[in-house]
């Protein structure tokens, strides 16, 4: 799974459940333990340390007043606590109390799409797709392809071909009315395009093709998988056959539908009755067994699928299949 040959020493990783029978196949000759060790979670003086250093207009007393719970637990995580640095305004803006490790990611998505618009011609940015959109997207193609970088041609995957028309649409409109301009259209183009290669360089998902840490492809998967299910959103290449395709993104949505699992049951017997969206029923069924089988503690009793349609749902591993 991790390509490294039996003479590997150490492992450093973040995903221990991909070395969880490392004892077996790293020890030297079967005869040497291997020796596992966990670091720590950031405690609270350590997040609130890392916060004044690198989160602009930092309120100490307003944090101190709302780490705790979900909070507390999601910026414990020295990822989570870099977004929520890089976002402090927005997260602050969009509520710290029962914050959850979602909520934070939400929240920094929309703070750097933003941010990036307000560098960035207006005209421009008016035919972007929402970013989380094009995260949603993009998390499909990649797990339902088994690759890390993405093919969909999304709004933000097209920036630079954008921006070079709208410098040309921008000069031909100029000629039309007689206006000059400083700089001739090709230096504006490389002026522009530079704005535009800096932004997509920083971008989460970065040139709009592959993400810059893995749990953002996770919550971006368990994002639209829930906003598909529950709320319909357009995601038309969102499969059954996907939603299973990671754990770590089972976790992230059971995060992010946060006492709403009930609400999925619905969908699956309601959406696909009398000629419904059978793909959305069967996309909340897969969710539903996914969920069952890696967390536990879901259960069909009492569910009447009488008449539910779920053709392609993957049901494997529980009692429905």
């Amino acid at each position: 799974q991790l390509g490294l040959d039996s003479g590997c020493k150490l492992i450093i990783t973040c995903r221990p459940d991909a070395v969880d029978d490392a004892g077996a196949r790293f020890s030297v000759d079967g005869d040497v333990p291997v020796q596992q060790h966990t670091l720590l979670p950031f405690s609270s003086e350590q997040v609130a340390d890392y916060l004044h250093k690198h989160a602009a207009g930092f309120d100490e007393q307003l944090f101190r007043k709302h780490n705790t719970g979900s909070l507390a637990d999601a910026l414990s995580v020295p990822f989570v606590l870099s977004l929520f640095a890089r976002s402090w305004a927005s997260q602050t803006s969009a509520g710290l109390e029962g914050a959850t490790r979602p909520e934070i990611y939400r929240t920094f998505v929309q703070h750097w799409e933003r941010e990036a618009k307000s560098r960035l011609p207006a005209a421009l940015c008016a035919g972007l797709e929402p970013l989380e959109q094009c995260f949603g997207l993009a998390a499909i193609d990649m797990a339902a392809n088994d690759r890390l970088v993405s093919e969909v041609r999304t709004s933000w995957f097209r920036l630079e071909e954008a921006a070079e028309e709208h410098v040309r649409q921008v000069f031909a409109a100029g000629r039309a009315d007689g206006r000059r301009s400083l700089l001739d259209e090709g230096q504006y183009t490389q002026v522009l395009l530079g704005k535009v290669r800096s932004t997509l360089e920083s971008c989460p998902l970065k040139g709009g093709r592959s993400f810059t840490h893995k749990s953002l492809f996770e919550y971006a998967l368990a994002r639209s998988t829930a906003d598909f299910t529950l709320l319909g959103a357009d995601f038309p290449t969102l499969e059954p056959s996907v939603v299973r395709t990671d754990v770590a993104a089972l976790v992230f949505l059971q995060e992010v539908l946060q006492g709403k699992v009930q609400e999925l049951y619905t969908v699956v017997v309601e959406t696909s009755r009398a000629g419904g969206d059978s793909r959305r029923a069967a996309v909340a069924a897969t969710a539903l067994c996914g969920l069952n089988k890696s967390l536990r503690g879901l259960n069909w009793s009492g569910v009447k699928l009488a008449g539910a349609f779920l053709q392609h749902a993957d049901l494997r591993g529980t009692d429905l299949e």
